[in-house]
């Protein structure tokens, strides 16, 4: 269905009219682009152009007038327009999503959410006296320390490594950590160190479990990528409300050990397994060191997948741009992509501590600590649902006004009564607007930044958001009048810093 809508000539010419102004039969207009470059300060040709202007939109097929009326003829494209001319019915793409989005990115809250629930067993299991309330939230922070370390390392892991090595290669470290979680504590004679130690490495390669929905984001055409991104993100909340009504009301009377490897050690395993051989490297990656050769031998298999082997025929990838200094792109401290970096990185902040730290404040919001987890979690999917219309809106608009909406209703949280239904109300409408956030943020990642720098902005972004989760297992201990007033604080900053923002690469505001 993404796929006939992609390429529906007449959803098509009517996007052009809006955007552009042109008639109906704009797409007549197409051209298929030579060598794809962008001259503009801080940009490193991440996007294509047709003749038209419309930067972003989707290409169509329809009555054979499309970007592929080129096909044969050599070409020299950016990934990004590479993957637009072969995605064909799209079935590489929606088989990575499931694959690999899904089984990877769509479990990833089975890590930093779980222990919620678990650690109250432990805390009641007389063979571990060692784990108690007040040690347990200690070893739940090292999680999070763990994904800061993570996040400072993932962006030079990549470059080096590459984008598909690093997701999987941190999919195996995860699913060894979960059969470490179950084991070790026993082993160890109840040490809190050891699962401390053990959830510590979980977070160090939990990140590049999220590092999963810019590698989806790299194979869909970018007017799919906000899409992209909240089916993903959907598909975590309804695993995570799923989570919290079993282990409340089903698997309640399990041993801990039995809901670890369920949630943490199957759906990792699956992936390895199912996502692996499928999934190709980054194209990108490909092109920048120099192996053009496989990056074009790639596209030709997932354009043979997606039933339309011809239209990969005559290109090749471009590597991307060199800047002054000879490294690839621009650098993240440069004039205009510094203020991104930093902008960016705040509105990351806020949205880990804000999402973690109503997560682990469930407890204080409600007397049933797993009806609390899973109302929170299912709102989750109304707030990512909104976020299309970022599609429609544009993504600044619908963050800011996000922001602000979700910061003035976690505000209220101050004058409330504890425990009572309006600051239950009033949590569950700034965990709406902050699941928007979520989503925006990580498009803006792709959208604002690069491809040559993309990985780096995600490692500094990644970072902050670590940041600010390592607050929220002990911000789960304290009042929500104390609690959600200082995240309501923090989106209302991030709100304005998202309007001086720029919209997408290109633009020097």
């Amino acid at each position: 269905q993404v796929a006939a809508a992609i390429r529906n000539p007449i959803m098509y010419s009517s996007f052009m009219q809006r955007t552009t102004g042109q008639p109906d039969d704009a797409e007549a207009n197409l051209t298929a682009p030579e060598v794809v470059t962008n001259s503009q300060e801080g940009t490193s040709g991440s996007t294509f152009f047709y003749e038209t202007q419309a930067k972003g939109s989707c290409s169509a097929s329809g009555a054979g007038k499309s970007l592929l009326a080129g096909a044969g003829v050599p070409r020299t494209l950016q990934p990004e327009a590479a993957v637009e001319c072969t995605l064909g019915n799209g079935s590489y793409q929606l088989s990575l999503m499931i694959l690999v989005g899904f089984t990877l990115y769509g479990t990833t809250f089975s890590f930093s959410l779980l222990p919620v629930f678990t650690d109250i067993k432990l805390a009641a299991d007389e063979s571990l006296p060692a784990f108690t309330a007040a040690t347990l939230p200690f070893a739940s922070t090292a999680l999070f320390f763990g994904w800061l370390i993570g996040s400072a390392g993932v962006g030079p892991a990549v470059d080096s490594l590459g984008m598909k090595r690093v997701v999987f290669g941190g999919a195996l470290g995860m699913f060894l950590c979960a059969l470490a979680s179950i084991s070790l504590p026993s082993l160890t004679g109840d040490s809190i160190a050891a699962l401390a130690t053990v959830r510590l490495f979980s977070g160090i390669f939990l990140t590049a479990g999220i590092l999963t929905g810019v590698y989806i984001q790299e194979w869909v055409p970018p007017c799919w990528r906000n899409r992209a991104m909240v089916a993903l993100n959907v598909a975590y909340s309804l695993g995570a409300a799923a989570m919290s009504l079993l282990c409340g009301y089903v698997t309640l009377g399990l041993d801990w050990r039995v809901e670890s490897l369920l949630w943490c050690g199957v759906p990792t395993l699956a992936a390895i397994i199912f996502g692996m051989p499928l999934a190709g490297e980054s194209l990108g990656f490909l092109a920048g060191k120099g192996r053009s050769k496989e990056a074009s031998a790639l596209l030709a298999d997932i354009a043979h997948r997606n039933g339309d082997a011809a239209s990969a025929q005559g290109i090749s990838i471009a590597a991307p741009a060199k800047s002054d200094s000879g490294s690839a792109g621009p650098s993240l401290f440069s004039r205009i992509l510094f203020p991104r970096v930093l902008s960016l990185s705040m509105c990351f902040a806020a949205c880990g501590l804000g999402f973690y730290g109503l997560s682990y404040s469930a407890g204080s919001l409600s007397p049933n600590i797993y009806l609390s987890s899973a109302m929170l979690n299912l709102v989750d999917i109304l707030g990512y649902a909104i976020a299309l219309s970022a599609d429609m809106l544009g993504r600044k608009v619908v963050q800011s006004a996000a922001f602000l909406a979700g910061g003035v209703c976690l505000l209220l949280g101050a004058v409330l009564q504890p425990g009572s239904l309006a600051l239950q109300v009033t949590a569950i409408a700034g965990r709406l607007f902050l699941d928007v956030c979520f989503t925006t943020i990580y498009v803006g990642v792709v959208d604002m930044f690069p491809a040559a720098t993309r990985s780096g902005a995600m490692g500094v972004c990644q970072l902050a958001c670590r940041i600010g989760c390592l607050f929220a297992p002990f911000c789960g201990t304290l009042p929500a009048s104390v609690s959600c007033p200082l995240f309501g604080a923090l989106l209302v900053i991030s709100a304005v810093l998202t309007l001086v923002s720029a919209e997408r690469d290109g633009e020097d505001l």
